[in-house]
């Protein structure tokens, strides 16, 4: 086997494998690696690389399986994880200069899981400042480029994971979504990714239950509207890897024992797909043509494999934004101000002065969102009124959907754009942060390409716990439409 294969197949294939010894796990490591070198320099995906530690990790996965020890599911597969996630010993800034030198105490949840089942990390990945813009550029780390084109945004907050597995260097990652943080990146780089239903994967480790948070009043009811989930290049690894990450830790009180089905029990023939080709979402910029294809290309396989397919939407989609603004207030955890001033409200002004002198503190996407919490918030009245609305829009859905139906809809408006880009289009982030207030399952799924050639994708949406209803979806439209495809920086 040359070192290609194993830099084009999924997490679970690669280790069963290294189990059966038709590679060795020092193998792998090494032709991921050495995808790394090559491509990270242009990508910024990896910002805390520990390939010599991974290297003597993969030596003794070797070792253990010399010596016939138990082995986890991942054993010796080379991943990356999100740095705001935590990993003992390393950096844990969350791309904000008020936390350099701030080193994670011990491992995330679920970076601890992951490793307990025989990942490896070979780094941890770039985000956006405090997780709270969809474009991966820090005063820490710098800026994550498309492995599709690097004049081109990766997204965010998630965006140094997605841009890396989408260059082949890591089997899969370890993200978070506030608001579309693993959905997006996952579209923008051609991708998979799962957000899961909420109480499904502890957040601990990742604001706003870090150590410098979790104790605060509303902390816990704010990560409630956050998910921690995969991204990878395969749909068959998203499930392996849930039922790895899931579960109570005894931290994120959101927590609740459930059963995770099987994506293999599931037949479309016959069953309901929802199609919303084009939301009409107040603030969101022009859907692209690209977008809509996007979704019509999916919703044909869909009906190819026998699925009801019918168009679906509702008026109040228009409010999707707001949903999630008023549901993420009503929690009242952390402000963003506190978030972003690590503890302190940001001092706007102040942070605006230090722009202009050129010495920045603060990357301006997240001192918008700053702004906007405290000069444009709505008020108890409205917030009241859009939580209402966001009740009666979920279960209006779930009704539509039943048990184990689907709903079909654009990621963002259009794919990947320029770096910067999203500083002028805050809103676009609203298709994918609605379910975040539903607490509903969204997967995303490359689905082909788009006329500028970058990765298009659709995301896919389904009732509460049932994640394997998504993902199934996703398994059909891999089958169908290719799944990913690596860059071309990717290709000898």
């Amino acid at each position: 086997m040359n070192r290609p294969d194993f830099l084009h197949m999924g997490a679970m294939e690669i280790a069963q494998r290294i189990r059966r010894r038709e590679v060795s796990a020092l193998e792998v490591m090494l032709a991921h690696i050495a995808r790394a070198e090559a491509l990270n320099p242009g990508l910024n995906a990896i910002v805390v690389p520990r390939y010599e530690l991974a290297l003597a990790e993969a030596r003794q996965a070797d070792i253990a399986l010399d010596t016939e020890l138990v082995v986890g599911p991942l054993h010796g597969v080379p991943c990356s994880i999100k740095e705001g996630l935590g990993m003992a010993g390393l950096p844990h800034t969350s791309g904000s200069v008020l936390r350099m030198g701030k080193l994670a105490k011990s491992d995330g949840s679920i970076v601890a899981r992951v490793r307990q089942a025989g990942a490896i990390p070979i780094g941890l990945t770039n985000m956006s400042e405090m997780a709270l813009w969809p474009e991966s550029d820090n005063h820490v780390y710098g800026r994550t480029s498309n492995p599709y084109d690097l004049r081109r945004t990766s997204g965010g907050s998630s965006g140094g994971e997605a841009a890396i597995v989408a260059a082949g260097a890591a089997a899969f990652g370890l993200g978070t979504d506030g608001g579309g943080s693993i959905r997006i990146p996952a579209a923008y780089c051609g991708v998979f990714g799962h957000k899961p239903s909420s109480g499904l994967v502890p957040l601990s480790g990742h604001i706003p239950l870090d150590d410098m948070f979790a104790d605060e009043p509303g902390a816990q009811a704010m990560a409630r509207y956050f998910a921690a989930g995969p991204i990878a290049r395969s749909a068959a690894d998203l499930m392996p890897l849930l039922r790895i990450i899931a579960g109570p830790d005894g931290t994120d009180s959101n927590m609740c024992q459930s059963v995770l089905r099987d994506p293999a029990s599931v037949d479309f023939a016959g069953k309901t797909v929802l199609v919303c080709e084009a939301p009409s979402v107040r603030g969101v910029g022009k859907l692209s043509s690209a977008a809509q294809q996007a979704v019509a290309r999916a919703a044909h396989a869909f009906e190819l494999r026998g699925a009801r397919v019918r168009s679906w939407d509702h008026p109040l989609l228009r409010d999707s934004f707001d949903i999630w603004l008023a549901t993420t207030m009503a929690a009242a955890g952390p402000s963003l101000n506190r978030l972003v001033g690590n503890g302190s409200p940001v001092a706007l002004l102040s942070a605006a002065m230090a722009a202009l002198l050129g010495k920045p503190r603060h990357t301006p996407g997240p001192l918008l969102a700053c702004m906007v919490e405290r000069y444009a918030s709505p008020g108890p009245a409205r917030v009241a009124k859009l939580l209402a609305a966001g009740r009666s829009l979920r279960e209006d859905l779930s009704k539509a959907l039943g048990p184990d139906g689907l709903l079909l809809l654009p990621v963002t408006p259009g794919p990947a754009p320029l770096h910067g880009g999203s500083l002028w289009h805050p809103f676009d982030v609203a298709y994918c942060a609605l379910f975040n207030a539903l607490e509903l399952p969204a997967t995303v799924a490359p689905v082909g390409w788009a006329e500028s050639g970058l990765p298009a994708s659709v995301q896919l949406v389904a009732c509460h716990n049932a994640d394997h209803i998504t993902i199934a979806g996703a398994l059909l439209l891999e089958d169908a439409l290719g799944g990913w495809f690596p860059p071309p920086i990717a290709e000898p």
